[in-house]
């Protein structure tokens, strides 16, 4: 089958692929998913004109149907339309209605869009495949900064961490580590979840279950963070990394309450200092509902 290796990048995605025939091809699409270009001449119709393609390719008819967009030298649109025909020899783009006088005398570039996410833009691109026609078969390795960006940006999940009762505030203390020593006034980071609560349960370090977690109290606490609009959860008890059965008993119930993203300290970061062990599972949490939303839109 076809095989593809995609990086995403911030501004551009480059796709190497190799055919079923052994075949090497190689693009470069904008990480945005569009393809733009610049108006050099108008036709005497006012719906063609002669563009010079900045990013982008694709063969004849590759564009028809897409969604074409006039832009201005501020950067606004200033008339939408939709592809009829694009020459790709020539470089001539038609459109489905007339543009007027004033929208054609502003406009200097132009954006092409189909509605797709930039790898499968890139796949068809190489396949000369548009869309709605569907690809066949087909193996991906695909590198994005998606995470990186949700993270830099904080725009991850809404986030509760749930931890062992006195332990609520674990991740605001942190470990005390001071970058910079003599610094008088210290400006901590926002923490990434957006709440946390504590659970009544403990086990010991050498495994005696001292406090065994009370499953309906357990659910009207989580049932609560759910209804309160968290999307995730960071499960990380103590001593959790050894003995993992209390986080998967808060792990089972909140699946039962409706949570979907639910990440146990024992599975993503089974280390023994709890410190590090909270801020890995936290993490993970944060990021997996954005990254899975768009490897779920990949694939579909």
């Amino acid at each position: 089958m076809w095989q593809f290796w995609i990086d995403v990048g911030g501004t551009f995605t480059d796709c190497l692929a190799v055919s079923p025939e052994g075949e090497q091809l190689q693009t470069k699409v904008l990480s945005s998913g569009l393809s733009k270009g610049s108006i050099e001449n108008w036709n005497e119709d006012n719906r063609s004109f002669s563009s010079s393609f900045l990013v982008g390719a694709g063969g004849n008819g590759f564009w028809q149907s897409a969604t074409i967009r006039l832009i201005d030298s501020g950067g606004q649109v200033v008339h939408e339309s939709q592809v009829t025909a694009f020459d790709f020899v020539s470089g001539t783009i038609f459109l489905a209605d007339v543009v007027a006088a004033k929208s054609r005398h502003s406009a200097v570039n132009y954006e092409l869009d189909h509605s797709l996410h930039a790898p499968i833009l890139a796949i068809r691109e190489l396949l000369e495949l548009a869309p709605p026609t569907p690809l066949p078969d087909c193996k991906i390795h695909l590198g994005s900064t998606r995470g990186t960006n949700a993270l830099l940006t904080r725009t991850g999940a809404v986030t509760a961490l749930v931890t062992t009762k006195g332990f609520r505030d674990l991740l605001e203390i942190g470990d005390q580590a001071r970058p910079h020593l003599f610094e008088l006034a210290i400006k901590k980071p926002q923490p990434l979840f957006h709440t946390s609560i504590e659970i009544a349960e403990r086990v010991l370090a050498d495994g005696t279950v001292e406090l065994i977690p009370d499953e309906s109290t357990v659910r009207v606490q989580l049932k609560r963070l759910k209804d309160d609009g968290n999307q995730s959860i960071a499960i990380c008890l103590m001593h959790g990394y050894r003995f993992p059965e209390h986080e998967q008993i808060v792990g089972r119930i909140a699946r039962e309450v409706g949570f979907a993203d639910i990440r146990l300290s024992s599975d993503v970061a089974p280390l023994i200092k709890i410190v590090p062990r909270a801020e890995t599972t936290v993490l993970d949490a944060y990021l997996n509902p954005v990254l899975s939303c768009y490897l779920d839109e990949i694939q579909s």
